[in-house]
């Protein structure tokens, strides 16, 4: 069930609150239909439970990769203590900052910096690529 627009920007409000400088955030579109997760892995279909990322990503031949690696639509799993939190994907890499495109929460697609992030999803710590 999709949430009322007001909803919606209601929730950007919360998570921009969230972090010290929101004007880094670009907002990409509003949508409570998927999660993180389900951004990245059912095409924004749907919500998927985040710790099942591992058996995601090695049934569809992801292997881990070491932040010196990542590219251009590669994975970013953030961590809060020791468990899985969030997912984004690189959407733009420059020698002075990498830019992810993620879902936080059920509220908004967020083009972010690497390491800005809302608190609860934690610290960028594993890195996944489909690249051959």
């Amino acid at each position: 069930m999709r949430l009322h627009p007001d909803l919606l920007a209601e929730g950007e409000k919360i998570i921009r609150g969230a972090v010290d400088d929101d004007d880094i955030l670009h907002v990409r579109s509003r949508d409570n239909v998927y999660n993180c997760a389900g951004m990245i892995f059912s095409a924004r279909r749907t919500q998927i439970d985040i710790e099942d990322f591992e058996w995601i990503v090695e049934d569809d031949g992801y292997r881990e990769l070491s932040e010196a690696d990542i590219s251009y639509g590669d994975l970013v799993f953030y961590y809060k203590e020791e468990k899985p939190k969030h997912v984004g994907v690189i959407v733009k890499r420059q020698t002075e900052e990498t830019w992810v495109l993620s879902q936080w929460g059920s509220y908004c697609e967020i083009l972010h910096p690497l390491r800005v992030t809302y608190e609860a999803y934690g610290e960028p710590r594993r890195f996944f690529t489909d690249r051959k």
